[in-house]
């Protein structure tokens, strides 16, 4: 039986282990997320392992994109996290060896740093065309209130959402709490269409971008992994963007970065669709 045949019929946690890399870095294709997502669901040894693995991953992108490098930090950061997170007893010996990997590149990447601090004010992190636009989308008819013709009732907003291919009760999936479903239009991101959502949470607004998944996976490093779903956050100038994918859609979230709306969001989402 081939690797993929034997995904199809399920991954187990030596598979998991082997493509976890590519999972957390978005490159597999719909498919195997699809299995990989349903393992982790029911493999809490997997899950607890991803988890330490994406924060691992989310804390070198903040140092390395961060203004000053204490790469002495870095270095201690590093060997404490070892330290306090050995592998767990009910961990495959193959996640074993793969965190043993993990680490090594870890301490490696520290090197670096130290080689190469005072060069990395002027590093920047390359940010996906998907997340600047939302993020320029959002200051536009947002923030700045470009005047735009929009949908209000909910009613047209469901019928609008079912002509994308998406469910019409997914926009009011996220309608619970303290947030409220205030408007909705079609816009371009990336060159695709998606459906812009605007929320309130009291005097704040922020916006929702959601579109029938292909086959394309989200780029970047992911924050957590929510209900089995990785979410990525970056931060644009003064907008959050959040974002994550479901079986069935993308879903990016964007608002003021100190608020935390954006990234609430896109945990509700994890949760509620």
């Amino acid at each position: 039986m081939s690797f993929r045949e034997r995904e199809r019929s399920g991954m187990d946690c030596s598979q998991i282990a082997e493509i976890a890399p590519l999972y957390l870095s978005g490159e597999l294709d719909r498919e195997r997320a699809s299995a990989f997502d349903a393992h982790l669901k029911s493999c809490p040894a997997c899950m607890h392992e991803l988890e330490s693995q994406a924060e691992l991953d989310a804390r070198m992108h903040e140092i390395v994109a961060a203004e000053h490098v204490d790469s002495g930090r870095v270095e201690r950061w590093i060997r404490e996290r070892i330290a306090a997170d050995p592998p767990s007893k009910v961990t495959p010996i193959s996640w074993r060896s793969r965190r043993r990997s993990w680490m090594a590149a870890a301490m490696g990447m520290a090197a670096l740093l130290l080689l190469a601090a005072a060069g990395y004010r002027t590093f920047r992190p390359h940010v996906a065309p998907v997340y600047a636009d939302a993020a320029r989308d959002h200051e536009r008819e947002v923030v700045e209130g470009v005047p735009r013709q929009w949908l209000s009732d909910r009613a047209s907003i469901s019928e609008l959402a079912e002509k994308q291919g998406i469910a019409a009760s997914a926009p009011f999936a996220l309608s619970s709490g303290p947030y409220h479903i205030e408007r909705a239009r079609l816009c371009f991101l990336d060159g695709r269409i998606f459906l812009h959502v605007v929320y309130s949470a009291g005097a704040r607004e922020f916006s929702v971008y959601f579109r029938v998944r292909g086959s394309e996976s989200l780029p970047g490093s992911p924050r957590e992994v929510d209900n089995g779903r990785l979410v990525h956050s970056s931060v644009l100038g003064s907008e959050q963007v959040a974002s994550l994918q479901t079986e069935d859609l993308t879903v990016v979230a964007v608002g003021d970065r100190y608020s935390g709306d954006a990234w609430q969001a896109a945990r509700l989402a994890a949760k509620a669709l």
